[in-house]
């Protein structure tokens, strides 16, 4: 598969994952969960919200960075920037 077609897909894909993970309070507003239901002794639409939004939202943009690193190294794997191998006109 063409790096680039790589890179596209990978976007697509975070960027859906972070949305669903940022606006998981939202889920629970549309798909309501039993009242009773608990995780770690509160209500899971609390509990869930708090444990996937920032450490949640914080690992996926971590897993995000470093496969996008890994993505770019394949595209450009000398190593230079573009600002590198771009010579200014007084060179």
């Amino acid at each position: 598969m063409d790096l680039y077609k790589k890179e596209l897909i990978l976007t697509v894909v975070f960027f859906v994952l972070l949305v669903l993970a940022g606006h998981l309070g939202s889920w629970f507003v549309i798909f309501p969960v039993d009242p009773g239901t608990r995780l770690f002794g509160y209500p899971v639409n609390y509990t869930a919200a708090l444990i996937v939004g920032w450490p949640g939202i914080l690992i996926l943009v971590a897993l995000y960075a470093y496969f996008g690193n890994r993505l770019d190294r394949e595209i450009d794997p000398s190593g230079k920037s573009s600002e590198e191998t771009i010579k200014s006109p007084e060179d």
